[in-house]
């Protein structure tokens, strides 16, 4: 009861955590992303990583996302670690990680503002 979260709850709320880029199979190799440069622009997606970490990963859309994002990711990767805030937006039967809906920047991590 205490570790589990209801649905409903998971849908209609927002979450906070961080955004990076898609590694992995069939997604962006660290070695193609360098400081300073864009996403690929064969990235549909980026990751977010809720900080509870009772969520699962969500896949937010590119076109969504804040531009600076989109235009330098590690600007906001450590030690600058950012959070955003993103809700789910649906999760398709089959598929591994559901699609989350980008709200907005909230700061970096670390700071008061943002972390409460």
């Amino acid at each position: 009861k205490g570790k589990k979260m209801s649905q409903e709850r998971i849908r209609t709320q927002a979450h906070v955590g961080i955004l990076v880029p898609q590694y992995g199979y069939g997604r962006t190799s660290p070695s193609v992303l360098a400081k300073g440069k864009p996403l690929p622009a064969r990235d549909m997606y980026v990751e977010f990583h809720p900080l509870d970490n009772r969520l699962p990963y969500m896949l937010v859309p590119r076109h969504t996302v804040a531009t600076e994002f989109v235009q330098d990711p590690f600007k906001f990767a450590p030690p600058n670690e950012s959070l955003f805030l993103v809700a789910l937006s649906k999760w398709e039967e089959g598929f591994r990680f559901p699609k989350g809906r980008y709200i907005g920047h909230l700061g970096e991590a670390g700071e008061i503002g943002p972390e409460t």
